[in-house]
């Protein structure tokens, strides 16, 4: 058994050839009780073998700059005052990078691997912990695992900042951001820093306020406030601050299940949980349920004037990460790993243990020719380019690519069957959507859940080997899927094909759950099927390898609708260890995917997971999000420009749901990918005439001809995302090395300003560049030749709900 790699960033470039050992960032943990760190040394005595590797034996360990070690006596102990032997080799695998293998092994057989791959093009590195019990009995205790376990001198004004993840409500991948060094900074989540009708804060302790409509409570102030707050079951604190500074008379109620939020109206409804840190100076936060990017996404920065680190977590499970702040030695402490309450256990005999996989990304301010980022972005120079740098090391590193093009997978434009269509909708039905697709320039066609014998969700967990036993006859007479890829896939204008799977839940009563009932984790009624269990994952890839064969799959949709926590704890508490399930079940997953993606070569996995709620290093590794948020968003497209404004920072592929061909509507669900919403109505009227599938083609070949560079090139906002609402402009940047790029410029429905400047990053102001606008989909006009400085400062008007498109390329 194994866990996953960690990713670590370096500040300096790793040299061919060097006799020192590289500068890495510490970790701590505790084994048998005894807290013990990585900072004090790994070696002496270096020795060079073919001029590519070499092995250090007990010499200085050296930190980063501008980082220092926290671990420190008598509190922490290094592995070699602890009695641990330490050995590294380090080789220079190519031209930018490097791989350090340090090896510890304590007096009691217990070994902890860890190995770093450090990228000097992008300062970063990634590092993976793996620990193993050598002897022929059980280990110690194992806890604590602060994979990254560093303090952090920044500077002046010391900055967390944080992203909302996916929990299917508007403000969903929504950017945060506070201030380490102040008692009275917001939550570091997005939400901490929306806003009601009248500017109020709307969050207090991290949950979200409310302004309460009601006759019983509306203009209700001061004891009579708290009293109804008290009477209130969804009310379970109350704020009067603002009401107090403002002269406002609404009661401020702090919601707990708050999903949606409307300014204008001040509706809501209460759908979800936020709970969140509070007002201090030191802030714990992680997914809620076993779903890496619900409610938070695993990424971050802490930043200051003089020194940024950026880090993200590669682990689809749980994870902590705590930040705090020294004032006393000006340093933020920053935390990544596994928590003692998620991950505390011995290994048996033999066995071995693989962590979470963290990525670092440093930046120092004299790293930085000049300092860009928008005047209105909050993560500031040093923190964007962090934030670019990690999305080059995905998009060069990590990102699935295409084994025949090389280039990046998951870039769709697709029509599903869900939204608008019925649920039982049959194979005719199928083939008409096929057909009406294929007389598009969209992409692919999805054929989303209900398709199988019990239908969604009840019937999920049906899945049987032969697959043509799962398949409901009713709807597909054949008892195949088959039909519809071989359409799709035929001439003319052939598109891909997608299918929905939830492999990973059996309903009480399914197949799964009653055939093998081994397979699966309670409590019910709906089962986690444990991908740690080597048949039940053997079982799965049959069944999804051969469901790829025989339908001709494109994209293969993986579902997870269920919080996988409570099923690992339960399994956990059957044989007395933490976190040993959830370790097993993760693997599990990495091994399952692998090894279909391996088998199929060009095959893409859309990892849906109710919608965005799995995205992590990992995960993106080897998939991508068709389907963001299962906030659909019809009628809200701030809510889509929030999305891909926030979520681009992260992952540079993803889609967004349209319900129109809008130029604003369409374009506000991001530039990469589109999930077309609008069913079987909608198809009927844009196939029945041809303006509207002329107008459908053009909004395609838009997002087409975007692609290359959002993907490939820096993301800067150029409005803040924090505090984007209806009342607001909304703009952002893709630029490609200075050479070309665009920008996307939205006045929302209420916004009052009737203009802003472009704010357009990275242009110089000694060259000139080629501009085009497109306001609707055809060219606005011929292109003008602008400088730079020109360019960062156009005026852009438009009225309220319309987007204007400004492409460029340098001219010379």
């Amino acid at each position: 058994f194994m866990l996953t790699p960690i990713f670590i960033l370096l500040s300096g470039a790793i040299e061919q050839g060097r006799d020192t050992p590289p500068p890495l960032l510490p970790f701590t943990l505790t084994i048998g009780g005894r807290r013990l760190g990585s900072c004090a040394s790994i070696g002496s005595s270096s020795t060079t073998a073919s001029g590519r590797a070499a092995n250090f034996h007990t010499t200085t360990y050296t930190l980063p700059t501008n980082t220092q070690c926290p671990c420190v006596a008598p509190n922490c102990t290094a592995f070699e005052a602890a009695g641990w032997s330490v050995d590294t080799t380090v080789t220079v695998l190519d031209a930018v990078r490097t791989q350090v293998v340090v090896v510890y092994t304590s007096q009691t057989s217990i070994q902890i691997t860890r190995t770093t791959t450090l990228y000097s093009d992008l300062d970063a590195a990634e590092t993976v912990l793996e620990f193993r019990e050598t002897s022929n009995t059980q280990s110690d205790v194992i806890c604590g695992i602060d994979v990254l376990d560093v303090a952090v001198i920044t500077g002046d004004e010391p900055t967390l900042h944080t992203f909302n993840g996916s929990s299917a409500h508007r403000f969903d991948y929504q950017p945060g951001h506070r201030r380490l060094d102040t008692q009275d900074a917001p939550p570091p989540w997005g939400l901490g820093n929306m806003h009601g009708p009248n500017g109020q804060n709307t969050v207090a302790d991290g949950y979200r306020l409310w302004t309460d409509t009601s006759s019983a409570v509306k203009n209700q102030t001061g004891p009579s406030c708290v009293a109804l707050c008290q009477q209130d079951t969804a009310c379970i604190g109350v704020t009067l601050s603002h009401a107090a500074t403002t002269g406002i008379n609404d009661c401020y109620l702090i919601l707990n299940r708050l999903n949606y939020w409307d300014a204008e109206s001040e509706y809501s409804s209460w759908t979800k949980q936020y709970p969140g840190p509070p007002h201090t100076n030191a802030a714990d936060f992680g997914p809620t349920g076993g779903r890496s990017s619900d409610p938070v996404l695993p990424y971050m920065a802490v930043a200051g004037q003089s020194f940024a680190l950026v880090a993200s977590i590669g682990w689809s499970g749980n994870w902590k990460a705590r930040i705090g702040w020294n004032s006393s030695t000006h340093t933020a402490a920053l935390k990544i790993g596994h928590d003692s309450t998620k991950l505390c256990t011995p290994l048996e005999a033999g066995k071995s243990l693989r962590t979470m996989r963290v990525v670092t990304v440093n930046v120092t301010a004299s790293e930085l020719v000049s300092r860009r980022s928008s005047s209105a972005d909050p993560a500031g120079p040093l923190a964007r380019e962090g934030f670019n740098r990690h999305r080059r090391f995905m998009v060069q590193y990590k990102l699935p690519k295409d084994p025949d093009s090389g280039h990046i997978n998951g870039s769709i434009v697709a029509s599903w069957s869900w939204i608008g269509w019925p649920q039982t909708a049959n194979e005719s039905v199928q083939l008409w959507h096929v057909h009406a697709v294929k007389n598009t320039s969209v992409e692919m066609y999805w054929l989303d859940a209900g398709w199988f014998n019990g239908g969604f969700p009840n019937g999920v967990g049906n899945w049987q080997i032969p697959i043509s036993e799962t398949v409901n006859q009713a709807l597909y007479p054949e008892r195949s899927l088959a039909r519809l890829g071989e359409v799709a896939h035929g001439s003319p204008n052939r598109v891909g094909f997608i299918t929905w799977f939830e492999p990973e839940r059996a309903h009480e009563g399914s197949y799964l759950a009653t055939k093998y009932p081994e397979y699966c984790l309670g409590p019910g009624p709906d089962y986690l099927v444990n991908l740690g269990d080597p048949d039940a994952k053997a079982f799965l890839y049959d069944y999804l390898s051969d469901a790829v064969t025989q339908y001709g799959l494109d994209v293969l949709r993986i579902d997870y609708n269920l919080d996988p926590g409570p099923h690992w704890e339960d399994a956990d508490a059957k044989t007395n260890s933490t976190g040993l399930t959830e370790h097993r079940y993760v693997s599990g997953l990495y091994d399952l995917w692998d090894r279909i993606l391996t088998t199929h070569p060009g095959l893409m996995i859309d990892d849906c997971s109710s919608g965005g709620r799995r995205i992590d290093v990992e995960t993106l590794a080897r998939s991508f999000p068709l389907w963001r948020s299962d906030y659909a968003g019809q009628g809200d497209p701030t809510s889509h420009q929030i999305m891909s404004m926030g979520l681009s920072q992260f992952a540079p592929i993803s889609s967004g749901a349209v319900f129109s061909t809008d130029p604003y509507l369409w374009r506000s669900a991001g530039v990469v990918g589109k999930t077309i919403s609008w069913g079987s109505a909608g198809w009927q009227s844009i196939v029945s005439s041809q303006s509207q599938i002329a107008l459908l083609n053009e909004a395609v070949v838009e997002t087409q001809s975007l692609r290359h560079v959002a993907i490939y090139g820096d993301y800067y906002p150029l409005t803040d995302v924090s505090s984007l609402s209806e009342t607001t402009w909304a703009a952002y940047q893709f630029d490609l090395a200075g050479q070309e790029g665009f920008g996307v410029y939205f006045r929302n429905s209420n916004a009052t300003d009737p203009s802003m400047v472009s704010q357009l990053q990275g242009l110089s102001s000694t060259k000139r560049y080629s501009v085009t606008t497109f306001t609707n989909y055809s060219v606005d006009g011929p292109p003008s030749v602008l400088s730079g400085t020109e360019l960062a400062d156009m005026t852009i008007h438009l009225n309220q709900k319309q987007s204007r498109l400004i492409k460029y390329e340098l001219y010379y």
